[in-house]
């Protein structure tokens, strides 16, 4: 059997491709652009992006369009005409810029139309921040070193708007714990509104009136970006290169002839690096006694004239109303870490009942070399016997020949001016003027007339301090009869020394013709004071002083003469004028 092979033959036609149809494609160059810090108001440098046709057939750009939350910062500037025509790998370009109208992060998107079949919008991010109002302070603290203390010192500062917008300062004040050492000086009305770039000058003055390191702030409001309130540091240290005397006071309970003299320390001593080594207490000296002094080669030295040199025999001035003189009492030894000084000064005289002789005293401060110096301000004080005398003792009294004698043992303060003498019907009668009966140096006293009397004795020193008073009553009085008749006596004058005139004390035992006449050294009568019938009894008469023919006797020596019933005695005393 016949077998047939069949083959199939196929045949494979090959069919060409198809031809793609031609499309644009659209492309942004950049994808995105950051333009970095921008001041608020102002604007940015321009940037250009680039919209290319990446495609075979015609890109048609239709539109350019901003969006997004910041829209409003950024801006196309310069685009050609839409729509346009891009023909394959052909460009076009369009200028964006940022203008922040606020400070902050800001962004956006540039989105551009096209007939881009699958990618019709193409957009480029936009990115920015807005910079607002800064407050800028130049410099930015104040420093005022050291000021004077109640003296002042300015420095200045800027406030500028190194940001962008205006900056709207509201209120400008000074705070802290030394506030009250600074202020502003004529400072500008608020709110005040600065652009970019503008300033406005503060002038602040320091002017301490207490010691210590003084800081505070100067507080500025405003709306700068780093916050509502600036703070500006202020500081200074007030000096006082000066003593200041604080006090001259009389040193209690002495005999006078001494004041404490106290004074604040310099600022120079007690600084970290001291530069007063000592301190010199002047006592104000007698223009008489100074230029005596001079007269004898003592030399002259005037305080404000330079370094003070070594102040042995030397007399120092200054001129205030008229020139005073001044003298070396005291150095002190700085000691640097005390606030104050004191020194016990000894006065030329003291004060008494009828004057007040003030002593000016004068605190310099000096450096080792005594070629700085800084002086204090005058300042004056008086001392005062503070101390009374004893009580005159032991006091005895006898009744002989018509007197009560008084007499007691003398006192021994050196300050001793004499005694009183007092006369009462008790032994509780108060001692005053119209009881005093004497007053005299010496320590015995006679009072004529009848006895029984109490008496009181003080002492009485230069300075107007009376002593307690000794009591002697009739029952420790020698010798008083128990009739009580009066004798014949004469007092001495009251007062002795007598000054200008006197009063004269004398007792008869019994009426009838007396007379009490005064006799100068020589003998000569001078006045006759009673001349005539008189009573028995205690009696005063007053001398003033002149002669008969009414004219005023001459300091010296007098005497008093009492005659009666044949019986004379006479008193000497001394008259001052």
């Amino acid at each position: 059997m016949r077998r047939t092979l069949l083959w199939t033959v196929s045949l494979l036609i090959a069919t060409p491709p198809a031809t793609a149809a031609a499309a644009p494609v659209i492309s942004v160059s950049p994808s995105i652009r950051n333009y970095g810090n921008v001041n608020v108001g102002s604007n940015s440098s321009d940037f250009l992006f680039v919209v290319g046709n990446n495609g075979s057939d015609i890109l048609t750009v239709s539109s350019a369009a901003i969006s997004g939350t910041d829209a409003s910062s950024f801006s196309i500037v310069s685009a050609p005409t839409l729509p346009i025509n891009l023909g394959p790998g052909s460009t076009v370009g369009f200028s964006v810029r940022f203008t922040p109208a606020s400070g902050g992060f800001k962004t956006a998107s540039l989105t551009f139309g096209s007939n881009d079949p699958v990618t019709p919008n193409k957009s480029a991010t936009l990115n920015g921040t807005g910079i607002g109002p800064h407050l800028a302070v130049t410099p930015g603290s104040l420093d005022f070193g050291n000021v004077h203390l109640n003296t002042s010192a300015t420095l200045s500062l800027s406030l500028s708007n190194s940001g962008g917008g205006t900056l709207t300062i509201t209120s400008l004040s000074i705070g802290g714990a030394d506030a009250s050492s600074f202020s502003l000086v004529s400072p500008p009305a608020t709110p005040i509104n600065l652009g970019n770039g503008s300033s406005v000058s503060l002038t602040v003055r320091f002017a301490p009136t207490t010691l210590g390191a003084k800081a505070a702030s100067l507080v500025v409001a405003s709306n700068g970006s780093a916050g509502p309130d600036s703070s500006i540091a202020l500081a200074g240290t007030p000096t006082r290169p000066e003593p200041v005397i604080v006090a001259v006071k009389d040193v209690p309970n002495d005999q006078g002839g001494k004041m404490k003299l106290s004074w604040d320390a310099s600022t120079f001593d007690t600084q970290p690096s001291p530069i007063v080594d000592h301190y010199w207490v002047l006592r104000s000296v007698p223009p008489r006694v100074a230029l005596t002094r001079i007269a004898r080669g003592d030399r002259v030295h005037a305080l404000g004239a330079g370094p003070l040199g070594d102040p042995a025999g030397r007399i120092y001035t200054s001129l205030a109303t008229t020139t005073i003189y001044w003298e070396l009492v005291a150095t002190v030894q700085a000691l640097h870490f005390f606030d104050g000084y004191s020194y016990v000064v000894p006065t030329v005289s003291d004060s008494t009942p009828t004057s007040n002789p003030y002593t000016l005293l004068l605190v310099v401060a000096l450096n080792a070399a005594n070629t700085s110096h800084w002086d204090s301000a005058p300042d004056s004080g008086y001392s005062v016997d503070n101390l009374v005398p004893a009580s005159p003792a032991p006091l005895t009294g006898s009744y002989s020949g018509g007197a009560t004698l008084l007499h007691w043992h003398p006192n021994t303060e050196a300050d001793l001016a004499g005694y009183r003498v007092y006369r009462g019907s008790s032994a509780g009668f108060v001692p005053g003027p119209a009881s005093q009966i004497g007053a005299q140096a010496d320590t015995g006293f006679a009072d004529p007339g009848a006895a029984g009397s109490y008496y009181k004795v003080s002492a009485l020193d230069i300075h107007g301090n009376e002593s307690p008073f000794a009591l002697l009553s009739p029952s420790g009085t020698v010798g008083v009869p128990e009739s009580g008749v009066t004798g014949f006596a004469l007092a001495a004058p009251w007062p002795n020394p007598a000054r200008r005139e006197a009063d004269l004390t004398f007792a008869l035992p019994a009426a009838g013709p007396a007379s009490l006449q005064i006799y100068d050294a020589q003998g000569r009568r001078i006045r006759s004071l009673v001349r005539g019938e008189r009573s028995a009894g205690r009696q005063s008469a007053h001398w003033d002083g002149r002669d008969d023919s009414g004219q005023a006797v001459r300091s010296g020596v007098y005497f008093a003469r009492l005659v009666a019933n044949g019986r004379t005695v006479d008193v000497r005393f001394a008259m001052t004028r």
